[in-house]
């Protein structure tokens, strides 16, 4: 009896250790989403100290929740460009998910930033040193193109020439209903875009995926376009 009351003891023990073991060892939710790419929590955003110039910047510092799941709706086989990508966590995860990705920006310190994540994940990112006002690729050259949190009509309208036909465009920007948030009121009206004016915008594309969704601390409205593959560079330039 003694015998199997040893046995008994021995095997709590090593069960309550074991647990503790196990605790101590499993991944932190910070090291989960920078090894897996898939966030498990939303935090809260941070509007203290923020301004017009920084805006852009400030919601790039996490991979997009909307890219995270609906980024197959860029073809594999395409070579991505960004432009304006501010921390460049949406580049380095499609870059990791293996596509070819170039980004398009002019500061130097972003640039650096996203190149040594890019290494940090084994992956690699293209730079062209540029500013996206002065971004003029040949129409009909680029498979797929990302816009995060820059609201420029007129860049709109010349996208929609520089992808190809059966090429893609993803939008993503705050809508006006996000300055009703603390801290964005005092922001430039030119940092918000109204609600569905994006599905006008691309009006004559195939539209893969719009999303305005009112649930999130953010506001912003998504739109993911597909250029007709019988429309030519003069019909989508509207």
């Amino acid at each position: 009896m003694k015998f199997k009351a040893l046995i008994r003891g021995f095997l709590i023990l090593s069960f309550v250790f074991g647990q503790d073991l196990m605790a101590r060892t499993a991944f932190s939710g910070h090291r989960f989403e920078h090894l897996s790419g898939i966030r498990k929590s939303h935090p809260r955003v941070n509007t203290q100290n923020l301004s017009n110039e920084n805006l852009t910047d400030r919601a790039n510092t996490s991979v997009s929740r909307s890219l995270l799941t609906y980024y197959d709706f860029i073809p594999s086989e395409a070579h991505v460009y960004e432009l304006g990508v501010g921390e460049g966590h949406n580049s380095v995860f499609l870059a990791r998910k293996g596509y070819q990705v170039t980004i398009v920006d002019d500061r130097s310190k972003s640039i650096g930033r996203i190149q040594e994540m890019a290494r940090e994940y084994r992956t690699r990112v293209q730079v062209i040193n540029q500013n996206h006002h002065s971004f003029n690729p040949d129409d009909e050259s680029l498979d797929a193109l990302l816009i995060f949190y820059l609201i420029d009509n007129e860049l709109f309208r010349k996208a929609k020439r520089w992808v190809r036909p059966g090429g893609v465009i993803y939008v993503e920007v705050h809508n006006k209903k996000q300055r009703n948030i603390t801290g964005f009121q005092e922001h430039d009206e030119k940092f918000f875009i109204e609600r569905g004016e994006l599905l006008d915008t691309f009006s004559d594309m195939k539209i893969l995926l719009y999303k305005e969704p009112l649930h999130y601390n953010d506001y912003l409205t998504t739109i993911i376009a597909k250029r007709p593959k019988n429309q030519s560079s003069q019909q989508g330039d509207r």
